[in-house]
């Protein structure tokens, strides 16, 4: 598994909250970023985040964590992580092209969420020093392989789709 701590219970409680969704488990994509946003709303803090909040890419979700409503700002996709970088053989970092990134995502289309990890490796685990630039902490071994997950009926991530289903696959790449 993957989640790169996604699936991370939290709570939420407010006054303002309708009782129907006390207690209730709400099943949005929801980024750490859009806590910002979203507490700012919902405390009153502001009225719009677009023009008092300006360059947050935080996503306002009080309406679904609060009231439970679906509106066009859930989210669809949800970037877990993607590392572009690499070291050259001058200990600096470069920019990788796309295809040779890695990266995983969640997308929700036609009533699935589904999960694809591209380009990734089996790694060892490196202990930082002070000569680490890269952001990763893991040292890449083998060949890097691509998976994709179907999280609506397999959250446990036990079955790979991605020769099942090459058109869900191409569709997130």
């Amino acid at each position: 598994l993957a989640s790169m701590a996604v699936h991370v219970p939290a709570f939420v409680y407010s006054a303002a909250m309708e009782s129907s969704m006390v207690g209730r488990h709400v099943d949005t994509l929801f980024h750490a970023i859009d806590w910002l946003p979203t507490l700012a709303m919902a405390t009153g803090a502001v009225s719009d985040v677009s023009t008092e909040l300006p360059g947050i890419d935080g996503k306002n979700m009080a309406n679904e964590i609060l009231h439970g409503k679906t509106t066009s700002n859930e989210r669809k996709e949800l970037l877990l992580h993607m590392n572009k970088w690499t070291e050259n053989d001058e200990s600096t970092l470069e920019t990788m092209m796309f295809e040779n990134s890695y990266m995983s995502l969640i997308s929700i289309q036609d009533g699935h969420q589904w999960k694809i990890l591209f380009n990734q490796y089996k790694a060892d685990r490196v202990e930082p020093t002070h000569t680490t630039f890269n952001l990763s902490c893991f040292e890449s071994i083998g060949d890097p392989s691509n998976h994709l997950f179907d999280l609506t009926n397999d959250p446990l991530e036990e079955h790979d789709l991605k020769d099942a289903r090459p058109d869900v696959f191409k569709n997130l790449t």
